[in-house]
């Protein structure tokens, strides 16, 4: 919603009972949340030590699908910072989820997968894995990660040197994130997408466009340097007023 502030209060307000819980259900998920929540944030430090957590308390309550679920998160993290083992490990993990029979939250891991391979410049796996988990979603009707899908797969589109018209493919799932992500009133998901956006149109030259659309993004959230993605943004649009 733009409240950065609250939202990781809340976040670490939730760990924090959740781990004091007598369900161990709650203690291992409680986590594994907490970790989604600062990994999604671009906190990735403090997401794998969370993760690292819940990965050990599966493992000492012998819990298979949450001991997958933290390994794909734990290969999510490494691929994000650009290690390719990261994907196997991500895949390592859904493998192991898809074999125990869970079917829960596919698409927010094949969107692990997706943006896994963004960061370790694996173009078509991800763009394979952002279809499947854009097919899981409508099939499913669980669209909150739809807005992040798409945008991925624009991401995943500009990898490497595209084509006009394959920039054009990217440019158009880039907006329909945005759209997706105004309907839920998913702020930092539309700051995600508004910056890859920007980016393609500062390449473009079209730095007039760019830099109204990420201001009138950025100015909803409250703290302009709270996570990564807005110092992004702030260093973005200082970078936009220069250029034009």
């Amino acid at each position: 919603t733009g409240h950065q502030g609250r939202a990781t209060e809340i976040a670490d307000e939730a760990l924090r009972l959740g781990l004091a819980h007598p369900s161990f259900m709650i203690r291992v998920e409680a986590p594994m949340y907490a970790a989604a929540f600062y990994g999604q944030n671009r906190m990735f430090d403090v997401a794998h030590d969370i993760n690292e957590q819940a990965r050990a308390l599966a493992t000492e309550f012998d819990f298979p699908v949450g001991i997958a679920l933290a390994d794909m998160r734990l290969g999510w993290l490494r691929a994000c910072q650009g290690d390719a083992d990261g994907v196997r490990q991500i895949q390592q993990g859904v493998d192991a989820w898809r074999a125990l029979g869970s079917a829960v939250a596919a698409p927010a891991f094949m969107g692990l997968l997706a943006e896994g391979c963004i960061g370790a410049d694996h173009r078509e796996a991800g763009l394979d894995a952002a279809a499947e988990g854009l097919r899981l979603s409508d099939e499913t009707g669980t669209a909150h990660n739809d807005a992040e899908l798409r945008r991925m797969r624009g991401d995943l589109l500009m990898l490497g040197e595209p084509s006009s018209a394959t920039r054009g493919e990217a440019e158009a799932a880039f907006w329909s994130a945005i759209e997706t992500a105004r309907e839920q009133h998913a702020r930092a998901s539309e700051m995600r997408a508004a910056l890859s956006l920007c980016r393609l149109w500062r390449e473009d030259g079209r730095i007039d466009e760019a830099r109204a659309l990420l201001a009138e993004v950025y100015e909803w959230f409250e703290d302009g340097s709270a996570t990564p993605d807005l110092r992004d943004a702030s260093a973005l649009l200082e970078a936009l007023a220069e250029s034009g």
